[in-house]
């Protein structure tokens, strides 16, 4: 699949948003509300992309079981 560092680092922000959500009532003088819009709209598209990326190398996965597994009964 994809590399674990990349979807830990994703979590790692989805972690620290969900945070600063949290503290928001708190924080919101010192947390400018772009800066979070930024966040957002990042941490949305690093996971689509990472699904993207996954659902293809799914793909291909099962592709090639199925291509092996027709040379395996081929050679039978």
């Amino acid at each position: 699949m994809f590399h674990q560092g990349h979807l830990c680092y994703t979590m790692d922000i989805l972690m620290e948003y969900v945070l600063i959500k949290k503290k928001r009532k708190k924080k919101m003088k010192e947390m400018p509300v772009r800066w979070m819009k930024g966040a957002q709209l990042f941490v949305g598209l690093q996971m689509y992309r990472m699904m993207r990326m996954g659902k293809s190398l799914q793909r291909q996965e099962s592709m090639n079981k199925l291509k092996q597994h027709l040379v395996e009964y081929h050679e039978i």
